[in-house]
């Protein structure tokens, strides 16, 4: 029996260090977030097309700020003047330094089911140039589950899907490259109380000049093609229509595995949770108040999220 154990405890133990070694920490340098920006959507039926393309790129650059080795920089706008923000990981942590915030955690890939980090910086999209943000904001994200997600690039890596609160609409972080949503890189920051109104897609993710991910919706990582050389909502995998609506949202799938679909007030309440087993989905939104709200549709390859108008 002892035999046995102990063979039984050596096997958990090599697996135990070999998911430690699995572990894909954050990136250094040489690294990009690209993301298409949209000023209210311009439609032409189910065509619509990006207003700007901007990105996020993480230089390696070793500097010291209040006592604290970063290991990276990046570019960002502070008062409609380009500054610098700063990059360092700890334990599983990422830590960003944001001119006059201080030094925020940003991704804690810790985290287990239930666990819950919260933020206290809140982040709105600009449709010319990508984030701004306040110092004073209360939100926060839980993780619910994890599985795995493949990369463009055939490796598989750990992804983490989280619900929000206090008008974070959660999200869904993949080890060494962060959440997949609007504003890529700093999406977990996105607080909808702070919403410009603007509507963002994280379309890319390269290093050392390797396209890592893809988005659906994208041919290649500059975005600039797409079947008819523009954005067309069928073409990322779904259609959601009508919109605006007076009642009934029909969300249908083409292309990619939905796994669940979320309704959003404007404030970020969660309104409806509906977990997707066919290839057509209806929402109900006719005893719904007029006004703006949100869709979050979670498929295999992304996270789609989507501005509704109901009349």
């Amino acid at each position: 029996m002892k035999k046995v154990c102990g063979l039984v405890c050596m096997m958990w133990v090599a697996g135990a260090a070999q998911a430690q070694e699995d572990y894909h920490p954050f990136p250094t340098s040489n690294a990009e977030w690209r993301v298409i920006a949209y000023n209210g959507l311009k439609y032409h039926e189910t065509l619509y097309e990006p207003h700007n393309r901007f990105a996020y790129r993480m230089i390696e650059y070793d500097t010291l700020i209040e006592g604290t080795i970063y290991s990276s920089i990046m570019p960002i706008w502070v008062d409609d003047k380009l500054g610098y923000c700063a990059f360092r990981e700890e334990n599983k942590r990422v830590y960003v330094y944001l001119p006059e915030c201080g030094e925020h955690l940003l991704y804690d890939f810790n985290l287990e089911v239930g666990d819950t980090i919260f933020y206290t910086v809140s982040a709105v999209g600009d449709i010319d140039k990508g984030m701004y943000y306040g110092c004073n904001g209360t939100h926060y994200q839980v993780l619910v589950s994890t599985d795995s997600f493949e990369l463009n690039t055939g490796e598989k890596r750990r992804r983490l899907h989280l619900s929000g609160g206090g008008g974070n609409y959660g999200g869904n972080w993949i080890e060494g490259i962060g959440d997949m949503g609007n504003l890529g890189v700093f999406n977990p920051f996105v607080n909808r109380y702070t919403w410009g109104g603007d509507s963002f897609a994280f379309t890319c993710f390269s290093q050392n000049q390797e396209s890592v991910y893809i988005s659906p919706r994208c041919k290649n990582c500059d975005c600039k093609e797409s079947p008819n050389n523009v954005i067309n909502i069928i073409s990322l995998g779904i259609s959601i229509f009508p919109n605006p609506t007076t009642g009934q949202l029909r969300i249908t799938n083409y292309e990619l595995s939905i796994k669940q679909v979320e309704l959003y007030s404007i404030v970020g309440n969660l309104i409806q949770t509906v977990n997707v087993d066919t290839d057509e989905i209806e929402i109900d939104m006719e005893n719904l108040q007029s006004g703006v709200y949100f869709v979050k549709v979670i498929t295999d390859k992304e996270v789609i999220t989507k501005k509704i108008v109901k009349h």
